[in-house]
């Protein structure tokens, strides 16, 4: 073998072992290289499997508090809507039109016309048919409420609306002209009954539940609480009383008005027979006042179809007036024939008017309380326009000075 031989064959032999050891190196890298990716991969899937069952308790706590949270907040905001609703449509059903009644096949209505002269001009009176019934008051009663103590012996029941925000009127009214023993007068020569309908004014509500319990004389409804459904307010209150706490006489009045119950006992007092057929106030007679609203931005609005006709009948104004009791039972025996409409003090008109009863005009009543002298509250019974909480306690003052001070032969003796 030549030297050439042996240098190529040495050459060939270290090439191999160079290739073999290179050959065996890049192994060496790739199988770290796979190790690293099988570490990798084991280590997050072991991270991945570690984890998991945390996350999946987190999202199942999550998920379950989100549907807690929105079921509740659904059944809040469901149950508002649906007494809100309910109450509009059950008032809008009970004031259902006669065009309504009119549509059912046989019962066909007949209608009393009845002429009433305004402004020298005849107007006719539209009513319907005893035999149908529009509306009944025991649908408002609210069963899970106490109702009021009835004391016997009360000359007479003062009725009073009253907004369930309105807790510091009541309490100025608890302690001024509803307290007798202000006058040296028996506890219960006469008696004190506040009308309220419901509220989703929750501190409202509580104020209303305590005040029903200490002092036991609110008459609470089922019905909500605003202008529209005053009607309501006082068909109920006449019923209760009428049912449960019947006297001589009632009077209806507002919260923002003084009543001088001292005068009012004093007259009737003194007249055994006061009167049957009673309805006294301030008597509204002028045309331009009975004119219906026909206005539907107006709050006094009433349709066509509730009160078919221009002008209501003459009535006492709301701030105060006074029924007899056989006026009251009989007011409450014929409403359910007559349809609703919101003006309660009109609505009471309109059932004097369909029992033949003629409102009685008195001064006695009067509208504002400004420009009073001391001597005037021997003569006054019902003061309109009492805002504020602290006028009731003036205005009874007013009333012991004129009782010591006035000629006492002012004092109410007739309307």
């Amino acid at each position: 073998m030549s030297t050439a031989q042996g240098s190529q064959g040495h050459y060939n032999a270290v090439g191999q072992g160079r290739q073999s050891s290179m050959n065996s190196s890049e192994g060496e890298d790739r199988s770290r290289h796979l190790l690293i990716s099988v570490e990798l991969m084991t280590g997050m899937r072991s991270r991945t499997r570690k984890f998991a069952p945390i996350s999946s308790r987190v999202l199942l706590k999550a998920s379950i508090t989100s549907v807690l949270l929105l079921t509740v907040a659904f059944i809040v905001a469901y149950s508002i809507i649906l007494v809100s609703v309910s109450n509009r449509m059950s008032f809008m059903h009970r004031t259902a039109d006669s065009s309504s009644e009119k549509s059912k096949g046989s019962k066909k209505l007949k209608f009393h016309y009845r002429h009433f002269e305004v402004n020298g001009r005849n107007s006719v009176y539209k009513f319907v048919n005893d035999t149908i019934v529009k509306w009944t008051i025991e649908e408002f009663n609210d069963a899970f409420t106490e109702k009021p103590k009835c004391f016997p012996g009360s000359k007479f029941i003062i009725v009073i609306t009253s907004s369930p925000e309105n807790s510091e009127r009541r309490r100025a009214i608890r302690r001024t002209w509803c307290n007798p023993r202000n006058y040296n007068l028996p506890k219960f020569s006469w008696q004190c009954i506040f009308l309220i309908g419901l509220t989703n004014h929750i501190p409202s509500e509580i104020i209303i539940k305590n005040e029903i319990k200490t002092h036991g004389d609110i008459l609470k409804g089922s019905y909500m609480d605003s202008y529209r459904n005053l009607t309501i307010k006082v068909m109920h209150g006449l019923n209760w009383v009428q049912s449960f706490c019947r006297s001589e006489y009632v009077l209806k009045t507002d919260d923002d008005v003084f009543v001088n119950t001292q005068g009012l006992h004093q007259m009737i007092s003194r007249q055994s027979n006061i009167g049957r057929n009673l309805y006294v106030g301030y008597v509204y007679s002028d045309p331009k006042r009975l004119a219906v609203v026909r206005n539907t931005l107006n709050k006094w609005f009433v349709s066509e179809e509730a009160y078919p006709d221009a002008h209501y009948p003459p009535y006492a104004s709301g701030m105060g007036y006074v029924l007899s009791m056989d006026v009251v039972r009989k007011m409450v025996d014929v409403c359910k024939y007559v349809q609703l409409i919101p003006n309660e003090d009109a609505y009471v008109g309109i059932l004097a008017d369909r029992l033949g009863i003629e409102p009685v005009m008195s001064g006695r009543f009067t509208l504002s309380s400004s420009g009073l002298r001391v001597c005037n509250y021997l003569y006054l019974i019902v003061i309109h326009s009492v805002v504020q909480p602290n006028e009731q306690y003036a205005m009874l003052n007013n009333t012991l000075v004129a009782t010591s001070q006035c000629d006492l032969s002012a004092g109410p003796t007739e309307w």
